[in-house]
């Protein structure tokens, strides 16, 4: 089993802001000290106290003015769905959960993501497509303990560049906002 500390410290050390998560689970821990998204934090003593308090807890990273995520629960079929877009837009950090063909990706935020704000795109009878997550929601971090397999979530360490704008406008697209709550190629 993972500690949080070995989890989170990493993760704060790199800019991401962190929150434990219950043991083994996706679900934030409860916390007297208020909302998890506005509780996540950078700051080493913060989250040394909750590693006292919670020592085996996941880590849930919520995206903030850096950082924002696209999340899938079928890679390949969203990988599909964007076939027409330059492959280099998948060339960024990567979280897999273990679980076949679920992965997140991570990218820095632009003018254009934060205006865009979350988006799903559902399919019937399946998982999402996606979750692209820019605010107050969260994913869980590398190195946490997946509830089904009991495997720690992997890792694959690139640098992390902007969303891109034809990334951003094809999930627009596949959710069904058009250009994305207002959104202009030259935004």
């Amino acid at each position: 089993m993972s500690f949080f500390s070995e989890i989170a410290l990493p993760l704060a050390e790199r800019g991401f802001r962190v929150f434990p998560l219950v043991p083994q689970n996706k679900m934030p821990v409860k916390m007297s000290w208020g909302d998890s998204f506005d509780a996540a934090t950078t700051d080493i003593t913060a989250l040394e106290k909750w590693s006292r308090e919670r020592p085996r807890a996941n880590v849930g990273i919520s995206p903030d003015e850096n950082f924002c995520f696209l999340e899938t629960d079928s890679e390949t079929e969203l990988k599909d769905a964007c076939a027409d877009l330059p492959p280099e837009v998948w060339d960024t950090a990567r979280v897999s959960s273990g679980r076949p063909d679920r992965a997140y990706y991570i990218f820095r935020q632009t003018m254009r993501t934060r205006k865009a704000g979350n988006m799903t795109k559902t399919r019937e009878g399946l998982d999402n497509l996606f979750e692209f997550k820019q605010h107050r929601v969260y994913v869980v971090g590398p190195g946490s303990i997946h509830p089904k397999t009991g495997k720690p979530y992997g890792m694959e360490w690139r640098t992390i560049p902007a969303m891109p704008d034809v990334l951003l406008n094809k999930l627009c697209e596949l959710s069904g906002c058009g250009q994305g709550h207002g959104l202009t190629h030259d935004e």
